[in-house]
């Protein structure tokens, strides 16, 4: 493939326009490539950062077969965790609510990109919105589709629901658990809860037979060790100045098959905590196309690119 570097030019669109995608938008229908043909094509308003991982979407999508890209883009898959997403109840009100097109891209890019063996792609990922966008619901929406359906046949997994202190942890736990609850309950999942005999307690939901369990462990507490997560996911972690104890994640689930790492957040004003270095990293790795650098790390970064826009209201 023809070597493309951003770092410089950061010419996005201008890349964009010189890529012979015909036989993208013919064999791509679903909803997370359709999102990012549209942000690329000027239908959809996005930064900068949102804009270089849609463009590392199509060119990855173009790269699939290639020796050194042991990756494909399951369509099967981003159909089941949006027909799952359906059926997720909101806690606010009880009912699902239907996903926006970013937030479709959101949940394809994390479940239907797979590594040649079936496991998930993306071992660690990064998504960061505003608040109020409904990114705990998401989350929720995340656990509850691994908690459920990826451990069909599985016996002691563990899952991790985390945040910066245990009032924070509680919340994502909440919506979790309650969303389980309301599904367990439903037409659909009822069997399965009663065959595994799912319980929710007041920090944990543990299916008693295959003892899989989601756990609720705040950062503030650190109690992350001798713990192997099958996902985990971190909420405000860009107010995490330390790597110490997260690190005590991602050693612990290095062996880990399937294994996923969310790190979700809004932006915080200390530009020193290890959320934003990581943040610059990932940048780095999709301005420079051609390499291979963080071919499992996924970055999903909606923020504007100046302070001028702030005055927009239409960005």
């Amino acid at each position: 493939m023809t070597k493309i570097d951003l770092t410089v030019s950061h010419d996005v669109d201008g890349a964009f326009k010189q890529l012979n995608i015909a036989e993208i938008r013919s064999k791509y229908a679903d909803e997370g490539t359709k999102y990012a043909l549209n942000v690329l094509d000027g239908k959809e308003q996005a930064g900068y950062l949102m804009k270089l991982a849609c463009f590392r979407h199509i060119r990855d999508l173009q790269r699939q077969g290639q020796d050194d890209f042991p990756f494909v883009y399951d369509l099967k898959k981003t159909d089941q965790i949006l027909k799952f997403a359906a059926m997720c109840p909101n806690v606010d009100t009880g009912e699902p609510t239907e996903l926006m097109s970013w937030q479709r891209f959101i949940m394809t890019q994390l479940i239907g990109w797979r590594d040649l063996n079936g496991g998930k792609r993306f071992s660690r990922a990064i998504v960061s919105v505003a608040r109020g966008q409904g990114k705990t619901y998401l989350m929720a929406i995340l656990m509850a589709y691994s908690y459920l359906i990826e451990s069909l046949g599985l016996e002691n997994q563990d899952f991790l629901v985390s945040s910066i202190n245990y009032k924070q942890t509680k919340k994502l736990f909440g919506y979790v658990s309650t969303m389980l609850k309301s599904l367990s309950s439903s037409s659909l999942f009822k069997k399965l809860a009663d065959n595994v005999e799912l319980a929710v307690q007041s920090d944990q939901v543990i299916m008693k037979r295959p003892n899989n369990v989601i756990r609720a462990i705040s950062h503030e507490s650190g109690q992350y060790d001798s713990y192997h997560f099958t996902t985990a996911i971190v909420d405000e972690i860009g107010e995490i100045t330390s790597r110490e104890r997260i690190s005590k994640i991602v050693s612990g689930q290095v062996k880990v098959k399937n294994r996923q790492f969310v790190q979700i957040s809004t932006a915080y004003p200390n530009p020193n905590v290890p959320f934003h270095d990581d943040q610059r990293m990932v940048q780095q790795a999709m301005e420079q196309d051609w390499k291979r650098d963080a071919d499992t790390y996924l970055g999903l970064i909606w923020a504007q690119d100046s302070l001028e826009e702030t005055f927009r209201p239409e960005t």
